[in-house]
């Protein structure tokens, strides 16, 4: 019902001016930027053993928009770099100007002159103020290929998380299912017996309640499964319809304890999030080393070949004319603006090495709490396991007795209940270690 509001109400806003910002544009794409490959990120997905999660990750890489704007951004960074590098060398511009007035050499009554040609100019970097903005530079473009792999890692990461949710939640629906059929056994026993006075109400009546109860978990679930399927066709750009005819709907593999072990320090280097961090302080540095040279004298040479021609009362050199000429400045007074700025390039320094160093602290901290709700899924995913071959042993030997005649078969019934409600528990514990283990792969980085 909610669905079909929401495809009315885009039908309604086609034919409204505000659905033209909805309107399909050419794909976003990156010439400069080469998609990051699949395999580097694999560690994220190839514990489900599902062809499709590569499938949809290489979709990721190549389409989706979050993905796709740092690959714009890293190319933005690049061109920055180069424009920087430029600023070492030599510049030649091509140069006219037209002047008149009465201020050339020798002239009483104002005279026209026009000059054309080219002029060089080239500041020495004495104070190394160019070569600090070109090492800011680089420090910027090294942050952003780091935050562009970030950017890709979380996305995937997402994904993965995603496809875990939706087998966790098709199992735990089968569980539920199967409870239901159960307690309807159950309820059908409980009825017939009423008619007949071989029971009180109050048995039905409990009965009737358990089951309503499953009944909403149950849409729960089917809710929060639909929930994951949306979440999937965000990320992915894969229609919902198209998800659900190809997701694995199969149990979760148990999680190994080989899977996660002692994280050495050396892994959390390969977070891009603290390379990004480490980069930007980089930057930082020489961006307040810039600041300081600006202080500084400037040496320039500059260089001038072309051609000029005059009223008839100046007195011209032959063409072509040429010069060479050599400045120096110093800054005497500006008001105080070299030296706020130079405090304000050292304030930035200071955050980004704190933005460091905090960043590194929330990769040690997700990988030890990934470590620690790993270990707590496999406690509960144990201990629902003994519990869910006692219920099986239980469903078993009720079985046996309802044959011999001992039992009712309610007693069956509800063994089968019991046993699928601890189906249910090692599925979501199941889940919950696989999520766990997304999380610590997400807090290594790529090739984690």
């Amino acid at each position: 019902m909610k669905r079909a509001v929401l495809l009315t109400a885009a039908v309604l806003m086609g034919s409204l001016p505000l659905a033209a910002p909805f309107a399909t544009a050419a794909p976003v794409t990156s010439a400069a930027v080469t998609p990051l490959p699949v395999a580097g990120f694999s560690s994220l997905w190839a514990h489900l053993g599902d062809a499709y999660a590569e499938e949809l990750a290489a979709r990721v890489l190549r389409d989706n928009p979050d993905v796709l704007r740092m690959a714009a951004r890293l190319d933005e960074a690049r061109a920055v770099t180069a424009g920087a590098g430029g600023r070492l060398k030599p510049r030649v511009d091509a140069a006219v100007s037209a002047s008149r007035g009465n201020d050339q050499f020798g002239v009483t009554g104002s005279e026209s002159l026009v000059r054309g040609g080219f002029e060089a100019r080239w500041e020495l970097d004495l104070s190394g103020r160019l070569r600090a903005s070109v090492a800011a530079a680089r420090a910027g473009e090294a942050r952003d290929e780091a935050l562009y792999e970030d950017a890709a890692h979380a996305v995937l990461a997402r994904m993965t998380e995603g496809l875990v949710m939706a087998r966790m939640l098709a199992a735990q629906s089968r569980a539920l299912e199967a409870s239901l059929k159960a307690q309807d056994e159950t309820i059908a026993l409980l009825r017939s017996r009423q008619s007949a006075g071989l029971n009180e109400a109050t048995r039905l009546e409990l009965a009737l309640s358990t089951r309503a109860r499953t009944q909403a978990r149950w849409s729960e679930i089917a809710a929060r499964y639909s929930d994951a399927v949306i979440g999937l066709e965000r990320i992915t750009g894969v229609p919902v319809a198209d998800l659900e005819t190809r997701l694995n709907s199969d149990d979760l593999s148990v999680p190994q304890e080989g899977w996660v072990t002692a994280v050495p320090l050396e892994r959390i280097r390969g977070n891009p999030a603290v390379r990004a961090a480490f980069a930007q302080a980089q930057a930082a540095d020489a961006l307040a080393t810039e600041a300081r040279a600006a202080r500084w004298p400037t040496l320039s040479l500059t260089a001038f070949l072309g051609v000029q021609d005059g009223s008839d009362g100046l007195r011209l050199a032959g063409n072509p004319i040429g010069s060479l000429a050599s400045a120096l400045a110093a800054p005497l007074f500006n008001g105080g603006q070299l030296k706020a700025q130079e405090a304000a390039a050292a304030a930035r320094r200071d955050q980004a090495r704190a933005a460091y160093e905090s960043s590194v602290r929330d990769a040690l901290a997700d990988a030890s709490l990934a470590v620690n709700g790993f270990e707590r899924a496999q406690t509960l995913r144990d201990g629902y396991l003994a519990a869910q071959a006692h219920d099986a042993e239980l469903e078993r030997l009720a079985g046996r007795r309802a044959d011999s005649g001992l039992v009712s078969v309610i007693e069956v019934s509800e063994a089968q209940d019991r046993l699928a409600q601890a189906q249910l528990q090692v599925a979501e514990a199941t889940g919950a270690g696989h999520l766990a283990y997304i999380a610590l792969m997400r807090s290594l980085g790529p090739g984690g």
